[in-house]
């Protein structure tokens, strides 16, 4: 009968003499060596995508891709590739590639008679982590149906209803803002503190009614932080899925406490839209337009939960760095803050006569949030997305099929390619300033292009964004 060997019976695999154990470990290791090495060859000088400019070392590995992404600064690196290399196409991985040019939004984005769409890298995106798709990670069809339901609730009808409640929280911050200017050395605010509070207590009560009281206490709500912790966490485990570690074994790479914030946050969410469900309240937030339009075909319980978190942190954070952004550069522009002031003051007599509609109509603020976008996109990453299986043509190239393609905004809108002085923030560039007539405007696209656009555009800052 078969036994398990002695200790005495395992000493033998350390027995001097065992020349063929050793020979074959060298062996594997060399045949592990002559494979990479070989399929480094490959890659740099046989694959399809050879042909594109871009650095040796990225066409060989996706070392340096992963390494700036880890390192959070994947936009500065992809800038200085295009840079480095005076193209519109650089390729950044072994089987991916970077485009700024303006064709590509629409070549990689809009629906062509025919063609397919290009799918998320499942390697970037993943899975939901409770299985419940949002908006945002949804197919194509889930996608359609969500997004018809929730375009109610984006509308210029819906919005022009949310005013009071936007007017409320708007109030709260320019009288916190007064008060803190008064008892600071200087009149010192921190702008991002204050604008990071009034979009998320804004964000919570129209996605689920309630207010994180981030105003009126003056401190970040724990969600905040959470989130904030969470979009770190997303990258991370993105690069965690292109080294192709299991999912089982991702938890062991992440920090420990992540996983019980993840599902406080949950709970929370789920227990606060609950709540909302049942009093179903006369006004006008998000889930009102939503439930109005609702029907068997709609979202379910824990589809409208998915979105409601997602509400929450893609509309606060996003408007919130614009925002810091217009004011940074607006403080660095005197020029410009001076005109923007002029304009203001004109328009509006008194704060009663502020409104978004007439917010909207100011030509020199517009152009200031448009510049803001320029200089400090909000989505700063890109979007990673696979070019269907029978290729297609992107900014006048062919791609093959499976190719990782992205468009990254920082580097597109800071490109020389692009815009005139792209590293000058001068909203003037929008006005129609001879200087600025050969950017190549339809390159800026801050809330992306096609079906899966950004369906919020229009609650972000008031301006006409179209390029």
């Amino acid at each position: 009968m078969f036994s398990a060997p002695s200790f005495t019976d395992l000493s033998i695999l350390v027995r001097p003499g065992l020349v063929l154990d050793w020979s074959l470990l060298k062996i594997g290791l060399i045949a592990f060596l002559l494979y990479h090495l070989a399929s480094a060859i490959y890659f740099v000088r046989f694959h399809p995508l050879s042909r594109h400019p871009g650095p040796k070392l990225a066409a060989a590995s996706n070392i340096p891709y992963l390494r700036a992404q880890i390192q959070g600064r994947l936009p500065q690196w992809i800038k200085e590739q295009h840079d480095r290399f005076g193209s519109d196409v650089v390729r950044i991985r072994p089987g991916g590639l970077s485009f700024i040019g303006d064709t590509a939004w629409k070549d990689m984005f809009t629906q062509r008679y025919g063609s397919k769409q290009f799918k998320k890298d499942s390697l970037i995106y993943g899975k939901a982590p409770d299985g419940v798709d949002s908006v945002l990670t949804a197919n194509d069809a889930d996608h359609a149906r969500m997004r018809g339901l929730i375009a109610h609730a984006f509308s210029e009808k819906a919005l022009k209803s949310q005013e009071p409640i936007i007017q409320s929280y708007v109030d709260l911050l320019i009288n916190g803002l007064k008060m803190e200017a008064d008892r600071t050395p200087g009149g010192r605010v921190d702008m991002v503190k204050w604008l990071s509070w009034v979009t998320f207590d804004i964000m919570g009560d129209l996605s689920m009614g309630k207010t994180f009281h981030s105003l009126t206490d003056q401190e970040f709500h724990p969600w905040v932080s959470f989130m904030s912790g969470m979009f770190k966490t997303i990258v991370f485990v993105a690069t965690l899925r292109q080294l192709k570690i299991p999912r089982l074994l991702m938890p062991l790479f992440l920090p420990k406490d992540l996983y019980f914030k993840r599902m406080s946050h949950l709970r929370s969410v789920s227990e606060h839209v609950d709540q909302r469900i049942a009093e179903n309240p006369d006004r006008p937030d998000f889930l009102s337009y939503i439930l109005k339009h609702n029907d068997e075909k709609g979202m379910t319980i824990p589809e409208l939960k998915a979105n409601a978190s997602l509400f929450i942190g893609a509309g606060s954070f996003s408007t919130a760095t614009v925002l810091c952004g217009a004011i940074f550069y607006l403080s660095k522009t005197p020029s410009a803050l001076q005109a923007a002031t002029e304009e203001v003051r004109k328009s509006f007599p008194n704060k009663k006569a502020i409104s978004v509609d007439r917010v909207a109509r100011l030509t020199y603020l517009s152009a200031v949030i448009k510049e803001s976008h320029r200089m400090y996109p909000a989505a700063l990453a890109g979007s990673p997305h696979l070019v269907p299986d029978e290729g297609a043509i992107i900014s006048g190239r062919w791609v093959p099929g499976g190719t990782g393609v992205m468009i990254n905004q920082w580097a597109a809108n800071q490109s020389t390619l692009n815009f005139t002085l792209p590293n000058q923030f001068v909203p003037e560039r929008w006005l129609g300033d001879p200087r600025f007539k050969d950017d190549r405007i339809d390159a800026f696209q801050p809330y992306s292009v096609g079906p899966r656009n950004c369906i919020g555009k229009k609650f972000g800052p008031p301006s006409s964004l179209e390029p």
